[in-house]
């Protein structure tokens, strides 16, 4: 685990066995490889975290080899619903898998990351690639934000939220329109 990774752990425990009804994780871009090694940890520790819910991964810039190697340990969290938001416009997750040599879970072009247990939101028709590289789609889009803004506080399914059913291979994912 990362240094960063080894002081939030302690943390993340702590909240989400406090006295917290419910959280809800919404981690961008590099803090993906925080948030994942830190829950992956907890899990294989069997740690008690009732209060979280819900973690959307937006951006994701975290090998997908590695979230492929922690995605059974986190599955084992108990009622946590996952949903990953993708886009093939994000030029900073490009120049990312082009320094580590490995394609990052964010970057749908040539297809999207699919995890058995979660849903796979296509967010490509909310970057800019103009603006900040593609990257901050997530608050810069009113449209995403309405998206997560749904499944958070209504716990909307993605076909209930306006988005649209696609296909890869026999899988499902969603794209905003």
């Amino acid at each position: 685990m990362s240094a960063a990774s080894v002081r939030f752990t302690p943390f993340l425990e702590r909240l989400l066995s406090g006295p917290v009804d419910e959280v809800v994780i919404v981690c961008h871009s590099m803090g993906s490889r925080i948030v994942t090694r830190s829950l992956g940890e907890l899990a294989r520790r069997n740690a008690k975290l009732h209060a979280l819910k819900k973690v959307a991964f937006a951006a994701a810039d975290i090998n997908v080899e590695e979230l492929n190697v922690q995605w059974p340990y986190l599955r084992q969290l108990p009622a946590v619903q996952w949903a990953f938001y993708e886009s093939s416009g994000d030029l900073a997750l490009r120049l990312s898998k082009f320094v580590h040599h490995f394609r990052r879970v964010g970057e749908s072009d040539g297809g999207v990351y699919l995890a058995d247990g979660s849903d796979t939101i296509d967010a490509s028709s909310t970057t800019n690639i103009l603006r900040t590289l593609g990257h901050s789609y997530i608050v810069s889009s009113p449209s995403l934000a309405a998206d997560i803004g749904d499944w958070v506080t209504q716990d909307l399914p993605p076909a209930i939220r306006g988005l649209q059913r696609m296909t890869q291979g026999v899988s499902v994912y969603w794209r905003i329109p």
